[in-house]
């Protein structure tokens, strides 16, 4: 995979049930250079909010974490350990 951007900021995390937390995120955006999905983009991520809001999140299956831009993205939280989780973006990130 061939990297193409780091975007670090802070911004929130919300989610349907429990409302939202500030969230500070390094988000990594790669795109794919061989096999059959070569040119697609990936974002994987990590992200450090309050622990109940990452965990309904991890729960829920998805949430949505607002870019210090404010352009939202949905998220899927892999892993949450402390107060830091890593995720990957669903669908696209803004302006890629």
């Amino acid at each position: 995979m061939q990297h193409i951007a780091t975007l670090i900021g802070a911004g929130w995390l919300r989610t349907r049930s429990s409302g939202s937390s500030t969230a500070r995120y390094e988000l990594n955006v790669w795109r794919r250079i061989t096999g059959p999905q070569a040119g697609q983009l990936v974002a994987l991520g990590k992200l450090v909010a309050e622990l109940s809001i990452m965990i309904e999140a991890r729960i829920a299956g998805r949430a949505v974490l607002v870019l210090s831009t404010g352009d939202p993205v949905a998220v899927e939280l892999e892993t949450v350990g402390g107060e830091e989780a890593s995720f990957a973006v669903i669908g696209g990130v803004p302006g890629f």
